[in-house]
């Protein structure tokens, strides 16, 4: 039994790290709605690429290998789209992102249905499949990771300065003209990637729940960047093991526990920032006022 859980339990531990890495760029920079409309177009992309796969062969490792291809290469149109559709006059960066998010979805669902059956179950593209995990997709995962984690060391300090105060980095860039649009087109490029390589573990529709949930969740409560990305990662892997324990329990999709584990994570950070923030007992309006302004002094 435990043979059988080395490789999904590899390639959970690839996809906390790179999780809590990423998600933290990308709530931190305000890309959810960019990552959302990149889970959805993967879906799509998949569907080509293992249509496009199966007029030359058969072999499942090979469809595998163009899931992710297809997924990437439809998932870079997609996100110059948003970010065009973003720059009108008038059209939020919500808007555009459920502009993308819905035509990708629909595009995805047309084409599974007129190319059906596929060589592949849809589920696996949908909701994942942890258990059939390959060496290939250890070894994109940890690509990935390592990607991350370069970047990290090398830009850094930029992805935080820009985070936190755009202005401030482009006076202190102002020499650099191209180095925002650099730093943003790799914190896009991250995102993209660590969407699709999440893709045999939680498909192409969950991935928002582990990319988001982990650091949307701990930033109530963590005001240091490095603590927050250190910690998001800890509890990205906490949800991932989490939700696969329970799906060998009850059977259920992997995909499908994770992102609710995820879902729950959030909820319960939620919850006890809202009860850390209440009034205690006997505390009467007054007192608290005396206690603000002793605080004060």
């Amino acid at each position: 039994m435990l043979a059988i859980l080395i490789l999904p339990l590899c390639e959970l531990a690839l996809l906390g790290i790179l999780s809590g890495i990423v998600g933290t760029m990308t709530v931190l920079r305000g890309r959810v709605f960019f990552a959302e409309s990149i889970t959805h177009g993967a879906f799509p992309g998949a569907v080509i690429g293992v249509v496009g796969a199966s007029v030359f062969t058969r072999d499942h490792s090979i469809l595998a290998l163009c899931v992710f291809l297809g997924a990437l290469g439809l998932c870079l149109p997609l996100s110059a789209l948003m970010s065009a559709l973003a720059r009108i006059p008038g059209v939020s960066g919500g808007a555009a992102a459920g502009v993308v998010l819905t035509f990708s979805f629909a595009l995805g669902y047309f084409l599974s249905k007129w190319f059906a059956p596929l060589p592949l179950q849809i589920s696996s593209f949908l909701t994942g499949s942890i258990m059939t995990v390959t060496p290939m997709d250890i070894a994109l995962a940890g690509a990935a990771t390592l990607s991350a984690l370069g970047l990290l060391a090398l830009r850094g300090r930029q992805i935080l300065l820009l985070s936190f105060d755009e202005q401030g980095y482009r006076a202190a860039f102002r020499s650099s003209p191209g180095a925002c649009a650099l730093t943003d087109a790799l914190i896009s490029a991250l995102i993209t990637v660590c969407v699709i390589v999440m893709i045999p573990a939680v498909g192409t529709l969950l991935p928002l729940a582990l990319l988001i949930a982990p650091s949307a969740g701990l930033m109530r409560f963590i005001s240091r960047p490095g603590v927050l990305m250190a910690a998001s990662a800890c509890a990205a892997l906490a949800v991932c093991a989490f939700g696969f324990g329970f799906s060998l329990l009850t059977e259920l999709s992997s995909g499908g526990c994770i992102a609710l584990a995820s879902g729950l994570f959030f909820c319960g950070c939620a919850a006890w920032e809202a009860l850390a923030s209440r009034p205690k007992a006997g505390s009467t309006p007054a007192r608290q006022h005396v206690m603000h302004q002793r605080s004060a002094a």
